[in-house]
Protein backbone atom coordinates (compact mmCIF):
# COMPACT_ATOMS: atom_id res chain seq x y z
CA UNK A 1 0.00 0.00 0.00
CA UNK A 2 2.90 2.08 0.76
CA UNK A 3 4.39 1.56 -2.37
CA UNK A 4 1.05 1.86 -4.21
CA UNK A 5 1.01 5.71 -2.66
CA UNK A 6 4.57 6.15 -3.72
CA UNK A 7 5.20 8.89 -6.40
CA UNK A 8 7.18 7.33 -9.73
CA UNK A 9 10.83 8.93 -10.26
CA UNK A 10 10.68 10.90 -13.31
CA UNK A 11 12.41 9.32 -15.76
CA UNK A 12 15.46 10.47 -17.44
CA UNK A 13 15.33 12.82 -20.80
CA UNK A 14 15.77 11.64 -23.71
CA UNK A 15 18.09 13.24 -26.08
CA UNK A 16 16.36 15.46 -28.67
CA UNK A 17 15.95 13.67 -32.02
CA UNK A 18 18.52 15.19 -34.77
CA UNK A 19 17.50 17.05 -37.31
CA UNK A 20 20.16 16.03 -39.82
CA UNK A 21 19.08 12.39 -39.47
CA UNK A 22 15.98 12.83 -40.61
CA UNK A 23 17.16 14.46 -44.25
CA UNK A 24 17.32 12.15 -46.92
CA UNK A 25 19.18 11.96 -50.29
CA UNK A 26 17.17 13.38 -53.00
CA UNK A 27 16.88 13.57 -56.64
CA UNK A 28 19.63 16.84 -56.74
CA UNK A 29 22.69 15.43 -55.20
CA UNK A 30 22.94 13.38 -58.89
CA UNK A 31 23.53 15.29 -61.82
CA UNK A 32 26.45 17.06 -60.66
CA UNK A 33 29.98 17.73 -62.42
CA UNK A 34 33.18 18.37 -60.27
CA UNK A 35 34.85 21.93 -60.83
CA UNK A 36 37.75 19.75 -62.00
CA UNK A 37 37.78 18.50 -65.65
CA UNK A 38 38.67 14.84 -66.76
CA UNK A 39 41.43 16.47 -68.30
CA UNK A 40 42.74 17.76 -64.90
CA UNK A 41 42.49 21.18 -65.77
CA UNK A 42 41.10 23.09 -62.75
CA UNK A 43 38.10 25.20 -63.16
CA UNK A 44 36.19 23.01 -65.93
CA UNK A 45 37.68 24.38 -68.55
CA UNK A 46 39.27 22.15 -71.06
CA UNK A 47 42.48 22.33 -73.09
CA UNK A 48 41.41 20.12 -75.93
CA UNK A 49 37.85 18.57 -75.93
CA UNK A 50 38.12 15.30 -77.24
CA UNK A 51 35.12 14.39 -78.76
CA UNK A 52 33.86 10.81 -78.91
CA UNK A 53 35.36 8.91 -81.55
CA UNK A 54 38.46 8.22 -82.72
CA UNK A 55 41.13 10.71 -83.99
CA UNK A 56 40.99 11.68 -87.63
CA UNK A 57 43.57 11.74 -89.65
CA UNK A 58 44.93 14.25 -92.71
CA UNK A 59 43.87 12.32 -95.44
CA UNK A 60 40.55 11.68 -94.40
CA UNK A 61 39.83 15.66 -93.47
CA UNK A 62 41.35 16.27 -96.96
CA UNK A 63 39.55 13.44 -99.07
CA UNK A 64 36.53 14.63 -97.20
CA UNK A 65 37.20 18.33 -98.55
CA UNK A 66 37.84 17.00 -102.00
CA UNK A 67 34.75 15.06 -102.19
CA UNK A 68 32.52 18.18 -100.44
CA UNK A 69 34.25 20.76 -103.22
CA UNK A 70 33.71 18.45 -106.33
CA UNK A 71 30.37 17.78 -105.43
CA UNK A 72 29.29 21.13 -104.32
CA UNK A 73 30.67 23.48 -107.21
CA UNK A 74 31.09 27.30 -106.40
CA UNK A 75 27.61 29.44 -106.67
CA UNK A 76 25.48 26.33 -106.59
CA UNK A 77 22.91 25.48 -104.65
CA UNK A 78 24.57 22.17 -102.90
CA UNK A 79 27.33 24.74 -102.08
CA UNK A 80 24.50 27.22 -100.12
CA UNK A 81 22.89 24.08 -98.70
CA UNK A 82 26.14 23.41 -97.02
CA UNK A 83 26.86 26.21 -96.17
CA UNK A 84 30.45 26.56 -97.97
CA UNK A 85 32.34 29.72 -97.68
CA UNK A 86 33.94 31.32 -100.71
CA UNK A 87 36.74 33.56 -100.81
CA UNK A 88 37.64 36.67 -102.35
CA UNK A 89 41.19 34.81 -104.33
CA UNK A 90 38.94 31.04 -105.13
CA UNK A 91 39.79 29.27 -101.68
CA UNK A 92 36.96 27.61 -100.56
CA UNK A 93 35.93 26.95 -96.52
CA UNK A 94 33.69 23.67 -95.16
CA UNK A 95 32.07 24.64 -91.81
CA UNK A 96 34.08 22.51 -88.67
CA UNK A 97 31.40 21.06 -87.31
CA UNK A 98 30.35 19.54 -90.69
CA UNK A 99 33.75 18.35 -91.59
CA UNK A 100 33.75 16.67 -88.43
CA UNK A 101 30.96 14.44 -88.84
CA UNK A 102 31.83 13.58 -92.21
CA UNK A 103 34.92 11.88 -90.82
CA UNK A 104 33.16 10.17 -88.22
CA UNK A 105 33.86 12.81 -85.23
CA UNK A 106 30.76 12.56 -82.96
CA UNK A 107 29.05 14.89 -80.32
CA UNK A 108 27.94 18.52 -79.58
CA UNK A 109 28.72 21.03 -82.74
CA UNK A 110 31.18 22.61 -80.43
CA UNK A 111 32.94 19.76 -79.12
CA UNK A 112 33.54 18.46 -83.00
CA UNK A 113 34.53 22.01 -84.72
CA UNK A 114 37.48 22.54 -81.71
CA UNK A 115 38.87 18.95 -82.12
CA UNK A 116 39.21 19.35 -86.08
CA UNK A 117 40.26 23.06 -85.82
CA UNK A 118 43.45 21.35 -83.41
CA UNK A 119 43.83 18.43 -85.85
CA UNK A 120 43.91 21.33 -88.48
CA UNK A 121 46.20 23.87 -86.55
CA UNK A 122 48.75 21.39 -85.94
CA UNK A 123 49.70 21.41 -89.98
CA UNK A 124 49.09 24.46 -91.06
CA UNK A 125 52.61 25.03 -91.73
CA UNK A 126 52.71 21.80 -94.24
CA UNK A 127 50.70 23.33 -97.16
CA UNK A 128 47.78 21.35 -96.91
CA UNK A 129 44.64 22.88 -95.07
CA UNK A 130 43.71 26.60 -94.48
CA UNK A 131 41.71 27.91 -91.87
CA UNK A 132 39.15 30.55 -92.72
CA UNK A 133 39.67 34.10 -91.37
CA UNK A 134 36.96 33.77 -88.64
CA UNK A 135 38.51 30.37 -87.92
CA UNK A 136 35.04 28.89 -88.44
CA UNK A 137 35.99 26.71 -91.69
CA UNK A 138 38.41 24.62 -93.37
CA UNK A 139 39.93 24.61 -96.56
CA UNK A 140 42.54 22.88 -99.38
CA UNK A 141 45.92 25.40 -99.88
CA UNK A 142 45.80 23.50 -102.98
CA UNK A 143 41.99 23.49 -104.16
CA UNK A 144 42.09 27.23 -105.88
CA UNK A 145 44.90 27.20 -107.98
CA UNK A 146 44.55 23.07 -108.95
CA UNK A 147 40.69 24.73 -109.93
CA UNK A 148 42.30 27.89 -111.69
CA UNK A 149 44.51 25.30 -113.47
CA UNK A 150 42.18 23.13 -114.87
CA UNK A 151 40.05 25.76 -116.08
CA UNK A 152 42.67 27.69 -117.71
CA UNK A 153 43.88 24.79 -119.03
CA UNK A 154 40.54 23.21 -121.24
CA UNK A 155 40.71 26.79 -122.64
CA UNK A 156 43.93 26.33 -123.81
CA UNK A 157 43.51 22.77 -125.11
CA UNK A 158 39.93 23.77 -126.91
CA UNK A 159 41.71 26.91 -128.75
CA UNK A 160 44.65 24.95 -130.00
CA UNK A 161 42.30 23.01 -131.73
CA UNK A 162 40.04 25.44 -133.15
CA UNK A 163 41.19 25.84 -136.82
CA UNK A 164 40.70 29.84 -136.56
CA UNK A 165 43.34 29.88 -133.22
CA UNK A 166 45.47 33.08 -132.81
CA UNK A 167 47.94 32.67 -130.43
CA UNK A 168 46.55 35.94 -128.51
CA UNK A 169 43.51 34.11 -127.79
CA UNK A 170 44.58 31.86 -125.15
CA UNK A 171 47.19 34.73 -123.27
CA UNK A 172 44.82 35.20 -120.40
CA UNK A 173 44.78 31.30 -119.84
CA UNK A 174 48.39 30.54 -120.30
CA UNK A 175 48.83 33.35 -117.36
CA UNK A 176 46.23 31.96 -115.43
CA UNK A 177 47.36 27.84 -115.98
CA UNK A 178 50.94 29.41 -114.60
CA UNK A 179 49.25 30.89 -111.74
CA UNK A 180 46.85 28.23 -110.71
CA UNK A 181 49.85 25.46 -110.99
CA UNK A 182 52.05 27.12 -108.68
CA UNK A 183 49.50 28.02 -106.02
CA UNK A 184 47.83 24.64 -106.35
CA UNK A 185 51.63 23.35 -104.25
CA UNK A 186 53.03 20.03 -103.86
CA UNK A 187 50.08 17.90 -103.32
CA UNK A 188 49.51 18.82 -106.93
CA UNK A 189 52.55 19.06 -108.64
CA UNK A 190 52.20 15.19 -110.35
CA UNK A 191 48.63 16.00 -111.07
CA UNK A 192 49.69 19.41 -112.67
CA UNK A 193 52.45 17.70 -114.58
CA UNK A 194 50.51 14.77 -115.97
CA UNK A 195 47.76 16.83 -117.58
CA UNK A 196 50.40 19.36 -118.89
CA UNK A 197 52.02 15.89 -120.49
CA UNK A 198 49.01 14.39 -121.83
CA UNK A 199 46.15 16.95 -122.78
CA UNK A 200 49.46 18.97 -124.83
CA UNK A 201 51.20 16.05 -126.39
CA UNK A 202 52.43 17.08 -129.58
CA UNK A 203 52.00 13.73 -130.64
CA UNK A 204 48.25 12.92 -129.46
CA UNK A 205 45.93 14.45 -132.18
CA UNK A 206 42.29 13.98 -133.22
CA UNK A 207 42.23 11.38 -135.25
CA UNK A 208 38.78 12.50 -137.97
CA UNK A 209 41.15 15.73 -138.02
CA UNK A 210 42.53 16.65 -141.45
CA UNK A 211 46.37 16.01 -142.13
CA UNK A 212 46.81 20.06 -142.46
CA UNK A 213 44.59 20.59 -139.16
CA UNK A 214 47.03 18.19 -137.39
CA UNK A 215 49.66 19.11 -138.94
CA UNK A 216 48.92 22.92 -137.49
CA UNK A 217 47.62 20.98 -133.75
CA UNK A 218 50.53 19.53 -133.10
CA UNK A 219 52.71 22.65 -133.91
CA UNK A 220 50.27 24.29 -131.78
CA UNK A 221 50.54 22.27 -128.75
CA UNK A 222 54.30 22.37 -128.74
CA UNK A 223 54.31 25.89 -128.56
CA UNK A 224 51.70 26.12 -126.22
CA UNK A 225 53.42 23.58 -123.95
CA UNK A 226 56.63 25.45 -124.44
CA UNK A 227 54.74 28.92 -123.27
CA UNK A 228 53.22 27.26 -120.22
CA UNK A 229 56.72 26.26 -119.22
CA UNK A 230 58.17 29.30 -119.44
CA UNK A 231 55.37 31.01 -117.69
CA UNK A 232 55.45 28.72 -114.34
CA UNK A 233 58.87 28.53 -114.59
CA UNK A 234 58.76 32.67 -114.05
CA UNK A 235 55.82 32.25 -111.68
CA UNK A 236 57.45 29.29 -109.63
CA UNK A 237 60.93 31.07 -109.47
CA UNK A 238 59.70 34.56 -108.76
CA UNK A 239 59.22 36.76 -105.32
CA UNK A 240 55.75 36.11 -104.29
CA UNK A 241 56.09 31.91 -104.95
CA UNK A 242 57.20 29.79 -101.82
CA UNK A 243 59.81 27.12 -101.50
CA UNK A 244 57.55 24.40 -102.58
CA UNK A 245 57.02 25.81 -106.12
CA UNK A 246 61.15 24.54 -106.39
CA UNK A 247 60.15 20.90 -106.90
CA UNK A 248 57.54 21.83 -109.40
CA UNK A 249 59.99 23.72 -111.81
CA UNK A 250 62.26 21.52 -111.04
CA UNK A 251 60.25 18.54 -112.49
CA UNK A 252 59.59 20.66 -115.73
CA UNK A 253 62.89 19.79 -117.77
CA UNK A 254 62.79 15.62 -117.29
CA UNK A 255 58.98 15.44 -118.12
CA UNK A 256 58.42 18.11 -120.63
CA UNK A 257 60.95 18.89 -122.34
CA UNK A 258 61.07 15.71 -124.76
CA UNK A 259 57.41 16.91 -126.48
CA UNK A 260 58.59 20.05 -126.27
CA UNK A 261 61.89 19.93 -128.28
CA UNK A 262 61.69 16.12 -129.68
CA UNK A 263 61.25 15.86 -133.82
CA UNK A 264 60.90 19.78 -134.26
CA UNK A 265 60.36 20.13 -138.17
CA UNK A 266 63.18 22.25 -139.18
CA UNK A 267 61.45 23.23 -142.06
CA UNK A 268 59.22 25.35 -140.00
CA UNK A 269 61.77 28.44 -139.57
CA UNK A 270 59.50 30.34 -137.21
CA UNK A 271 58.59 27.58 -134.79
CA UNK A 272 62.67 27.31 -134.83
CA UNK A 273 63.26 30.73 -133.78
CA UNK A 274 60.70 30.85 -131.57
CA UNK A 275 62.15 27.59 -129.82
CA UNK A 276 65.46 29.16 -129.75
CA UNK A 277 64.33 32.03 -128.25
CA UNK A 278 62.96 30.41 -125.39
CA UNK A 279 66.08 28.60 -124.66
CA UNK A 280 68.21 31.84 -124.60
CA UNK A 281 65.80 33.38 -122.27
CA UNK A 282 65.49 30.24 -119.87
CA UNK A 283 69.70 30.49 -119.87
CA UNK A 284 69.39 34.22 -119.22
CA UNK A 285 67.12 33.96 -116.23
CA UNK A 286 68.64 30.45 -115.11
CA UNK A 287 65.68 28.59 -114.78
CA UNK A 288 67.18 25.32 -115.39
CA UNK A 289 70.21 23.78 -116.10
CA UNK A 290 72.78 24.03 -118.59
CA UNK A 291 72.78 20.48 -119.50
CA UNK A 292 68.96 20.30 -120.04
CA UNK A 293 69.45 23.90 -122.21
CA UNK A 294 72.19 22.33 -124.28
CA UNK A 295 70.66 18.87 -124.69
CA UNK A 296 67.52 20.65 -126.35
CA UNK A 297 69.26 22.92 -128.73
CA UNK A 298 70.85 19.92 -130.43
CA UNK A 299 67.96 18.86 -131.32
CA UNK A 300 66.87 20.85 -133.86
CA UNK A 301 68.69 23.84 -135.77
CA UNK A 302 67.60 27.48 -134.47
CA UNK A 303 67.81 30.08 -137.76
CA UNK A 304 69.96 32.92 -137.06
CA UNK A 305 68.67 36.61 -138.56
CA UNK A 306 66.40 39.50 -138.52
CA UNK A 307 63.15 38.14 -136.06
CA UNK A 308 60.59 41.51 -136.07
CA UNK A 309 57.79 38.94 -134.28
CA UNK A 310 60.58 38.92 -131.68
CA UNK A 311 61.19 42.49 -131.55
CA UNK A 312 57.54 43.76 -131.62
CA UNK A 313 56.00 41.10 -129.19
CA UNK A 314 53.59 40.23 -132.07
CA UNK A 315 52.25 36.35 -132.47
CA UNK A 316 53.37 33.26 -129.74
CA UNK A 317 56.01 35.88 -128.78
CA UNK A 318 52.94 37.89 -126.85
CA UNK A 319 52.55 34.09 -124.39
CA UNK A 320 56.61 34.67 -123.19
CA UNK A 321 56.63 35.33 -119.55
CA UNK A 322 58.14 38.91 -120.72
CA UNK A 323 54.84 39.53 -123.10
CA UNK A 324 52.54 37.82 -121.28
CA UNK A 325 51.18 40.70 -118.74
CA UNK A 326 50.71 42.98 -121.76
CA UNK A 327 46.98 42.83 -123.05
CA UNK A 328 45.72 42.80 -126.74
CA UNK A 329 45.56 46.75 -126.23
CA UNK A 330 49.07 47.57 -125.13
CA UNK A 331 49.75 45.23 -128.72
CA UNK A 332 52.14 47.25 -131.06
CA UNK A 333 51.21 49.92 -133.82
CA UNK A 334 51.34 46.78 -136.42
CA UNK A 335 49.36 44.55 -134.20
CA UNK A 336 46.16 47.08 -133.23
CA UNK A 337 44.89 48.01 -136.87
CA UNK A 338 46.10 47.42 -140.41
CA UNK A 339 45.29 50.45 -142.74
CA UNK A 340 42.90 49.89 -145.08
CA UNK A 341 43.14 48.67 -148.48
CA UNK A 342 43.68 51.08 -151.50
CA UNK A 343 40.44 49.87 -152.96
CA UNK A 344 38.53 50.70 -149.16
CA UNK A 345 40.41 54.00 -149.67
CA UNK A 346 39.62 54.64 -153.55
CA UNK A 347 35.50 53.41 -152.50
CA UNK A 348 35.78 55.76 -149.26
CA UNK A 349 37.18 58.52 -151.51
CA UNK A 350 34.72 58.06 -154.36
CA UNK A 351 31.39 57.98 -152.08
CA UNK A 352 31.29 61.55 -151.05
CA UNK A 353 31.95 62.67 -154.85
CA UNK A 354 28.76 60.88 -155.57
CA UNK A 355 26.95 62.24 -152.98
CA UNK A 356 27.92 65.57 -153.89
CA UNK A 357 27.19 64.92 -157.37
CA UNK A 358 23.90 63.78 -156.45
CA UNK A 359 23.31 67.14 -154.24
CA UNK A 360 24.38 69.63 -157.33
CA UNK A 361 21.51 67.57 -159.43
CA UNK A 362 19.14 68.12 -157.16
CA UNK A 363 20.07 71.79 -156.63
CA UNK A 364 19.85 71.96 -160.19
CA UNK A 365 16.44 70.36 -160.64
CA UNK A 366 15.07 72.80 -157.92
CA UNK A 367 16.79 75.75 -159.90
CA UNK A 368 15.18 74.57 -163.15
CA UNK A 369 12.25 74.59 -161.66
CA UNK A 370 12.21 77.83 -160.00
CA UNK A 371 13.64 79.65 -163.20
CA UNK A 372 9.98 77.86 -164.90
CA UNK A 373 7.72 78.83 -162.38
CA UNK A 374 9.04 82.24 -162.87
CA UNK A 375 8.59 82.06 -166.49
CA UNK A 376 4.89 80.74 -166.12
CA UNK A 377 4.53 83.75 -163.45
CA UNK A 378 5.61 86.25 -166.07
CA UNK A 379 3.62 84.84 -168.84
CA UNK A 380 0.06 85.22 -166.86
CA UNK A 381 0.88 89.09 -165.93
CA UNK A 382 1.65 89.74 -169.27
CA UNK A 383 -1.39 87.99 -170.03
CA UNK A 384 -3.55 90.10 -167.73
CA UNK A 385 -2.01 93.43 -168.87
CA UNK A 386 -2.92 92.27 -172.60
CA UNK A 387 -6.79 91.67 -171.39
CA UNK A 388 -6.18 95.23 -169.45
CA UNK A 389 -5.28 97.22 -172.06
Amino acid sequence: RRWRGAVAPPRAASPAPDEDAAIKRGEGASNWSSTTHVDGVAGGIPAAIKPQGPRVSLDVLRSALLRFFQGAPKGSDEALGLGVMEGEDGSRFLPLPLLGRACGLSGQDFEVAQAVWHEVNEHLNEGIFVLSDDARGCGLVEWAGWEEFTAAMAFIVKGTRDPAFEPRSIQGHVARAARGAVRAGPARKDDVLKMLKEQLSPQDMPEDAAPALRSAISRRTRLALACLVDAIASHGLGPQAGPDSMGLVGQLPRTLFGHIFNKVDGRDRGACAFLGEILDSWDKRRCFSKKWLQDARNKFQIPKGANSERDEGRGWYALTAENLHKHPKDAPASEKEAPPPPAAVEARDAAPTRASRDADRDRDRDRDRDRDREASKLSADEQLAKMMR
